[in-house]
């Protein structure tokens, strides 16, 4: 057992884990200042998102009620 401890490279295994702690850290301020430099951007997009939600939603809802209306117009008009 003694010999398989000695066999782990732990500085080798500690290094690695502080390279990528220090890698996650730099990611994060990197992610928060694009977020913060953006902030108006990113409200706007979840705003029209939000929009195209529930134009979705209500379409979905129209074609659940009157399925042929994919295939006819809504308005009442006959031909001619």
């Amino acid at each position: 057992m003694r010999e398989k401890l000695d066999a782990i490279d732990t500085k080798n295994i500690n290094d690695n884990l502080n390279q990528a702690m220090a890698s996650v850290n730099k990611l994060t301020k990197r992610l928060d200042q694009m977020i913060y430099k953006n902030e108006d951007q990113v409200g706007n997009a979840v705003t029209e998102l939000n929009a195209v939600l529930s134009n979705l939603e209500e379409f979905s809802q129209k074609i659940k009620n009157n399925p042929s209306m994919l295939i006819h117009s809504e308005t009442k008009e006959r031909r001619k």
